[in-house]
């Protein structure tokens, strides 16, 4: 069994810097539309006349309006997997899914020597997903993050199952109240602030109970600073529960475009659950909290409803800024950045989750 307080060296593979100016150059490069392509395309206009640039014009227009065509989406699978609420597991099958979680602590690293499987996801979400946070890309981004996730549960771990989610509007007024909080068969509970472990960070206090009791976890942000997981549930802030009451999820299914659903659900109900869980889950390096994942699947699956309301209008849309604080429109031809952890792919392939990719519905 490893030690949770086991000290390592780090060693990286690849070093931070090196890696986090590798992902900076493919979004700068790769994921928005260069300007040099700007230069290509007026040339080419100018040489070969008017019919050439309309044909331009219809192209730059596709890309930037961002309504894919179901002609040109890739192949659908033949048999989609269904994820489900947590709460619908069997003993049996939540045992399997946090064996498989623990796994991954012992799985090494893609990135780093000397660190686990476990590490490289909330390093990926701190020093690559952190750009698509206030754009187009958040749902998008996260939607194949979870895929990365459930596809090293299953091929690294053996895992046979799929991944779950919390339905969190059932416990809007007292989340504390959910089964995902159970110690046997859950994720443990609240941060003990009475226990003689003090090596806690940010704000919160050592989790001493469930399956990942006094789990040690080496970052906390950007910053290498090896903790206790951490947690200090906020359950008197009405402001926070109220942004995921079902009314309110019910008013952002209502609406028609996507840019105004995506950045309604990252402002709303994806900003109150790190409000209302904190320590560890109120930092970039939120996927430490291995609970992270069942929330984000239900913004994933909120998507995946959202999507299927309208799928005539609603199930290759995509609009917005490309990254965080980008004046570049977003783009279905759009990298999703994963900084080495598994390929990157483009948007269009991840739009509808039963594509040859994904394949999965709930």
């Amino acid at each position: 069994m490893l030690n949770p307080f086991r000290q390592t060296q780090y060693s990286p593979v690849l070093s931070d810097l090196e890696l986090r100016e590798k992902s900076e150059r493919t979004l700068q490069g790769r994921q928005l539309l260069p300007s040099r392509l700007l230069g290509v395309v007026v040339l080419g206009a100018l040489v070969l006349g008017i019919s050439f640039f309309s044909g331009v014009i219809f192209e730059n227009h596709y890309h930037r309006h961002q309504t894919l065509d179901r002609s040109q989406n890739r192949e659908r699978c033949s048999n989609p997997s269904t994820r489900r609420e947590w709460r619908s597991f069997s003993a049996a099958e939540k045992f399997n899914y946090l064996n498989a979680v623990q796994c991954l602590r012992e799985t090494p690293s893609r990135l780093h020597s000397n660190y686990s499987l476990y590490d490289d996801f909330p390093w990926v979400h701190t020093n690559v997903g952190n750009y698509s946070h206030n754009a187009a890309a958040f749902v998008a981004w996260h939607r194949y993050f979870l895929h990365s996730y459930e596809r090293a549960l299953r091929e690294d771990c053996h895992y046979t199952g799929y991944l779950s989610y919390w339905y969190w509007s059932l416990e809007w007024e007292n989340i504390t109240n959910s089964p995902v909080w159970d110690n046997e068969l859950g994720f443990g509970g609240n941060g003990n602030p009475s226990s003689e472990v003090i090596d806690s960070r940010g704000i919160g206090q050592c989790v001493v109970d469930g399956p990942f009791a006094l789990l040690s976890v080496p970052y906390i942000g950007s910053k290498h600073s090896r903790h206790c997981l951490s947690r200090s549930f906020n359950i008197t802030d009405s402001s926070e529960s109220l942004k995921i009451k079902p009314y309110m999820l019910d008013q952002l299914m209502d609406t028609d475009d996507y840019e105004k659903f995506n950045l309604g659900l990252e402002n709303t109900a994806h900003n109150s659950i790190p409000h209302m869980i904190r320590g560890d889950f109120s930092m970039f390096t939120a996927p430490y909290d291995p609970v992270f994942f069942l929330p984000h699947t239900q913004l994933d699956r909120l998507w995946w409803l959202w999507q299927q309301k309208d799928t005539q209008n609603r199930l290759y849309q995509y609009r917005g800024v490309a990254a965080f604080k980008s004046l570049e429109k977003a783009s279905v031809k759009d990298l999703l950045l994963m900084g080495e952890l598994v390929a990157d792919i483009e948007v269009k392939d991840i739009l509808d989750t039963e594509s040859g990719i994904l394949c999965y519905n709930y």
